[in-house]
């Protein structure tokens, strides 16, 4: 009766425990940081309708699924940051109870644990979190298709699993409509089910019907799709090549500080090694063979793939960046046979996560920061220029709420024309500045939100140089300057 009592209290508090541990922790400082980079694109563009949602979001590089939940969140909490934010730190403990529930079912109780332990901790998926983008929900739905697929393709006699096919489906198709990059969970899975024959012949068929009915309610998507890889393949993507070293820099990111890298590689390392010795790789579990298929093949491939078409960087990675916690669960736990010394590792590689662990991770973009330096400084008879163009939202979420919330699915022309009554004009390139327009003000003030890397050939501080005296400048965490001009009679 004890030992019962025991398991059924670790069946119900374990799981409690991580996801009211992710809830707290990675919610500590859920809005200490500023709404920035892509954040005002999707609170803006969830509130359009739910038809010119998909219609808009169909010429970019994003499915619509986020914004569309964000339409109905926003609908009755708001557009504040830390309305926008709670969706992503609710999809983030989501995904450590699936992390769990995967490993106590097709691993074991302790791995799910040790797993959880490390992804709450991570501030990778710290990082995530506190994001409001599609990548933690990206993170739930990779963990969810993965854990119905393993059900199906469970190592005891086949039997049609009604319920894990349709919960298969349903998140596979949810996965690909968050994100373009959830092909790639859909990709390792069946070329995990085709490398091992035994399975492929005993599941190909459900699998297979599974991956059917993904496809064919994606079908009204999929001219978008194949224009979407058609233009990346062929334009490129604005990610730059990888380096060798890319791979140990993302696999420090994944780990937290560097001598937690350094740790988490010798581990993976030496559980390969242990594997090559003894020669037992097809006498483990099909999790556990299949967690570290899916984190090296899509790391892996997403790596070479990026001397082509660069895709490899941290937010794109979480269809790998999910399984790495589970992964280290497992060849944490495998290095050791005695019960004795079993947990060492273990224990050792949660406490570093713990230690080098930041609640407050930043997310480097002090807009904020930036834009109400801008506000003190403007007056009635200043012209303000920001670059990127695409700022426009970032500056108008601060700038003025009610330009930004407009309720009737908001267009760029009329925020554009919104922001040039108060003499605000988002622009590309010194092209895009209007020389009478400087002839009868007190200042220019120029936001510049990494110009130069968006439009290498802006010209725009040149420019304004050549015209008229620089008297100030600010800079701003960690791409931000704020330059003010006066004329130079």
């Amino acid at each position: 009766m004890i030992s019962v009592l025991t398991s059924r209290h670790f069946n119900l508090y374990i799981p409690i425990g991580l996801v009211l541990a992710n809830l707290v922790f990675k919610g500590l400082f859920l809005i200490n940081h500023p709404i920035a980079a892509d954040e005002p694109f999707s609170i803006w563009v969830s509130q359009m309708d739910i038809s010119s949602i998909i219609d808009f979001l169909a010429t970019g590089n994003n499915p619509p699924l986020y914004e569309i939940i964000l339409h109905y969140w926003g609908g009755v909490f708001g557009t504040s940051a830390l309305s926008m934010r709670l969706p992503s730190l609710i999809f983030s403990s989501l995904s450590v109870l699936l992390i769990y529930r995967l490993c106590e079912k097709h691993l074991q109780k302790n791995t799910g644990l040790i797993a959880g332990i490390l992804f709450v901790f991570s501030n990778y998926h710290i990082f995530f979190a506190h994001e409001a983008r599609s990548y933690a929900l990206l993170g739930m739905l990779s963990i969810g298709s993965v854990y119905f697929f393993l059900n199906l393709i469970k190592s005891e006699k086949n039997v049609f699993n009604k319920r894990s096919l349709v919960f298969f489906s349903i998140s596979s198709f949810l996965l690909i409509s968050c994100h373009y990059f959830g092909f790639l969970i859909l990709l390792t899975e069946l070329i995990f089910l085709i490398i091992n024959p035994t399975l492929f012949k005993q599941y190909w068929k459900v699998i297979g019907l599974g991956i059917g009915i993904v496809l064919i309610l994606y079908i009204p998507n999929m001219g978008v799709l194949i224009d979407r890889f058609t233009d990346s393949t062929g334009n490129g993507t604005w990610v730059k090549p990888p380096k060798w070293d890319g791979l140990y820099h993302m696999l420090r990111k994944f780990s937290n500080q560097p001598l937690v890298a350094v740790c988490s590689i010798v581990i993976l390392i030496a559980s390969l090694i242990k594997l090559l010795i003894h020669k037992v790789f097809n006498q483990t579990s099909i999790g556990a063979r299949f967690i570290s298929f899916w984190f090296f093949f899509v790391f892996l491939s997403m790596f070479t793939v990026s001397f082509t078409t660069p895709i490899f960087i941290k937010r794109y990675l979480m269809v790998a960046g999910i399984a790495f916690p589970i992964l280290l669960a497992i060849a944490s736990t495998y290095l050791m046979d005695k019960k004795k010394t079993k947990y060492i590792f273990p224990c050792v590689l949660c406490l570093l996560f713990i230690i080098s662990s930041n609640p407050n991770v930043t997310n480097q973009r002090d807009t904020k920061g930036a834009i109400q330096q801008v506000l003190n400084l403007k007056t009635d008879r200043t012209i303000i220029y920001l670059c990127p163009d695409w700022f426009d939202l970032n500056f108008t979420y601060y700038y003025n709420k009610e330009i930004f919330q407009k309720k009737i699915n908001p267009s760029k022309s009329q925020l554009h024309t919104a922001l040039k009554k108060d003499n605000i004009y988002p622009i590309k390139g010194k092209e895009d500045i209007d020389l009478s327009l400087l002839s009868n003000v007190d200042q220019v003030i120029f936001l510049d939100a990494a110009a130069d890397f968006c439009y290498p050939e802006n010209r725009i501080q040149p420019f304004l140089s050549s015209q008229l005296n620089q008297i100030d400048f600010f800079h701003f965490e960690k791409i931000f300057n704020v330059i003010v001009y006066a004329p130079s009679n």
